[in-house]
């Protein structure tokens, strides 16, 4: 297939509930060079990945620059109550409760600060890596959160224990501190929560990606869509990954404003498990300063 020697060449991905759609793009001419459809495969995604790409001509996804993934995989395994498992380290001037916070398993931790941010009880480091040794080998959690009283107002020490659990453990972590800004730690810890459950899922699917693309010697960079639909590198999604949560949703509202080509616009995505709307106003998506 022949096509212009200076365009730039875009491989699009997006992983949904039930399909998997890849689309090769001349980012330059805004033209759809080839695109293609497959089975999403929940049991290996890889396979589902694969079987879209095997689809496009070779020669151009050789020329491929950048490759731009969005997926539904995590807002379905919200709707559906799905989840992995997820373990908590409180960090606070007195104990936590797994009833307190409406979730099991929990570790109280030595490590807490005042309203005020000054450190009131200097860290455990080996508590915490005796926590976290219990939480993963013993519970088998699958993410950690890290939530404690007002460590919006000085996370050292929550951030030392995200910094003890990566010397020992792959898996993902998330601070409540970084969920929320107001001074109301069990919120934030069940946001923490909430999310961290999907942690695991956007790791898989993006790990996938990587065997899928190096199996077609597929060149380029790898990026993620935000659930805003700005595009990150993926190593800004794995670190914080539940900015990629409405990543389809997103991508389905920047896909339509350029075939609509209007200012103003309602769009509705009608997907084979959830149907998602969006606004868009004088060029731009709607979206809460709050987050979901």
């Amino acid at each position: 297939m022949k096509f212009n020697e200076s365009a730039v060449i875009g491989l699009g991905i997006d992983a949904g509930g039930t399909y998997t759609d890849a689309v090769i793009y001349d980012l330059g001419g805004k033209k759809v060079l080839a695109k293609a459809k497959s089975l999403t495969t929940y049991h290996n995604l890889v396979e589902g990945i694969r079987g879209a790409l095997s689809q496009l001509p070779n020669d151009l996804l050789s020329e491929v620059e950048v490759t731009s993934l969005s997926t539904t995989l995590a807002t379905n395994s919200i709707v559906e109550g799905h989840g992995h498992k997820v373990g908590v380290i409180a960090l606070s001037p007195w104990g936590w409760t797994e009833e307190q916070i409406g979730h099991r398993p929990l570790v109280n931790v030595p490590g807490s600060v005042a309203i005020t941010g000054e450190i009131i009880e200097p860290l455990d480091e080996d508590a915490c890596r005796r926590a976290v040794e219990r939480l993963v080998e013993k519970d088998r959690c699958a993410a950690i959160v890290v939530a404690g009283y007002a460590t919006v107002r000085n996370p050292v020490q929550a951030n030392r224990v995200r910094e003890i659990i990566a010397e020992t453990h792959d898996v993902p972590v998330i601070c409540s501190h970084e969920m929320s800004r107001r001074l109301n730690a069990i919120h934030a810890a069940q946001t923490a929560i909430a999310n961290a459950r999907l942690l695991p899922v956007i790791r898989e699917l993006i790990d996938a990606v990587h065997q899928a693309l190096a199996y077609f010697h597929v060149p380029g960079r790898l990026m993620v869509v935000k659930g805003d639909g700005t595009p990150v590198d993926e190593s800004i999604a794995r670190a914080r990954p539940v900015e990629t949560i409405l990543s389809g949703p997103a991508a389905s509202v920047g896909g339509a404003k350029i075939l609509a080509g209007l200012d103003d616009a309602l769009v509705i995505d009608i997907g084979g498990t959830t149907t998602d709307c969006a606004i868009v106003e004088n060029g731009h998506v709607a979206v809460s300063p709050d987050g979901a």
